[in-house]
């Protein structure tokens, strides 16, 4: 007679089948799980080629914008002058608005990676206020920059120093109607401190906690601002990436002071002299911004090539694929250099095989199976180009992209749209190499 199975045995074969099943069902989850991490990955990765696409596509046609304007600026009538002024401003809106959208949505996703190198201070905030000093002197403000000491050199972020320097100077400016903005920038211990103080219209104490919020605007109905309300959110994200903090003390009809204090990125002046001796690439972030004068950066002293007609202009290509870009690339040189255009790459081989030129300027997309970075590789191959300076000039100006063209053998970097006076200045510095 066959054996019955006890209670036990019965309730030890119902958990197996109830733990198969679970099994099964844990395994359909996990693969669900999978494919929407897949879709999640794939719709981010699409995310970030269109934003890449939309900088690209926007900063090109605004460079020409922007460089054919500052042309006309010099040849103009008064009135005239006052149209090109709208123009200007109007790109700079832009420009910013679409730098804001970009960098909050690189921070969001996480694709924000901080790039720490020797800066010196002084000379990099010098040149990222030169355009708000007319934006100040247009509201007739007085922007005063106080330096405790004249060298400050800090292992940071450049395009992060950048970046708070610029939303906290530019938030301060158009918040304040009349009086000053002003910024101490002090090295306290191995922290470096910046302290903004305008005589604006102050922060209610309710709205401060919400101050740092996307899109938050404080409402006033005496006022009205432009800006999408992204400054001081993007300004504490950078911050708190580089381990630092951010502070606001405001009172209504005093004015405002932020104060940020960014953490071990002092240097001392010895080590941070020898980093910036091994440095040799030369570097102007994209600005759609006049330079003005009183600067405390040093211009370069290089011979004016225009000052005697015996003495022979440097030959200059420019490669670029945009016909626009092009021609403005050609009459903004053509004043100080020789220059050949070439709109694609093979072109360009064919131009430099059969000249010497002392600098290469390089778009990087140049609408062909090849990029710049293809061409300019292969131009090193061509005798005589190996110490040859090439820069790039481009519209791939997010954050990373800088140090990536560098590393990838140019010389030079300016992001585009970019100003006749920093054209001047990086042709200034890689010529003043090229013929040392």
């Amino acid at each position: 007679m066959q054996q019955q199975p006890d209670r036990e045995q019965i309730s030890g074969a119902v958990s197996a089948a109830e733990l198969r099943e679970r099994i099964v069902q844990l395994e359909r989850e996990v693969a669900e799980l999978r494919k929407s991490r897949d879709e999640a990955e794939q719709l981010s990765n699409m995310k970030s080629a269109v934003l890449t696409n939309l900088s690209h596509e926007i900063r090109t046609p605004l460079a020409a914008i922007v460089g054919f304007a500052s042309i006309l600026q010099e040849e103009l009538t008064d009135r005239h002058q006052k149209f090109l002024d709208f123009i200007e401003r109007s790109g700079k809106r832009l420009m910013d608005a679409l730098n804001s959208i970009l960098n909050l949505s690189m921070l969001e996703e996480g694709n924000y990676r901080l790039r720490s190198e020797v800066v010196d201070v002084v000379q990099q905030i010098e040149e990222e206020i030169s355009g708000l000093k007319r934006t100040a002197s247009d509201k007739h403000l007085e922007l005063r920059v106080r330096y405790a000491t004249d060298v400050i050199m800090a292992t940071i972020d450049r395009t992060a120093l950048d970046r708070v320097v610029h939303n906290l100077l530019e938030n301060a400016i158009r918040f304040t109607d009349t009086g000053s903005v002003e910024m101490d920038v002090v090295p306290t211990g191995t922290s470096l401190e910046l302290r903004i103080t305008d005589t604006g219209h102050g922060v209610r104490p309710e709205f401060q906690p919400l101050m740092f919020d996307a899109f938050a605007q404080e409402a006033d109905s005496a006022h009205s601002y432009e800006g999408v309300g992204l400054g001081l959110t993007i300004t504490k994200r950078l911050v708190d990436l580089m381990g630092g903090t951010i502070e606001v003390a405001s009172a209504i009809g005093k004015g405002s002071t932020f104060t940020v204090m960014i953490p071990d990125a002092i240097q001392s002046p010895t080590a941070a002299d020898t980093v910036i001796g091994n440095s040799e690439a030369e570097v102007v972030e994209s600005d759609v911004t006049d330079a003005v004068a009183d600067r405390r950066v040093p211009k370069v002293t290089t011979p004016d090539v225009t000052s005697d007609e015996s003495v022979a202009k440097p030959s200059v290509m420019a490669v670029e694929d945009n016909p626009d870009m092009l021609i403005l690339l050609q009459h903004l040189l053509s004043s100080r250099c020789e220059v050949s255009t070439a709109s694609n790459g093979r072109t360009a081989l064919e131009l430099a095989r059969a000249n010497n030129f002392d600098a290469i300027l390089m778009d990087i997309n140049l609408g062909e199976d090849e990029t710049g970075v293809d061409v300019m590789l292969k131009i090193r191959e061509i005798a005589g180009y190996r110490e040859t300076p090439i820069v790039a000039v481009t519209a791939y100006a997010l954050p990373g992209d800088r140090e990536r063209f560098l590393q990838a053998g140019f010389d030079g970097y300016i992001g585009k749209p970019f100003t006749k006076q920093q054209l001047f200045r990086m042709m200034d510095q890689v010529l003043a190499k090229s013929s040392a």
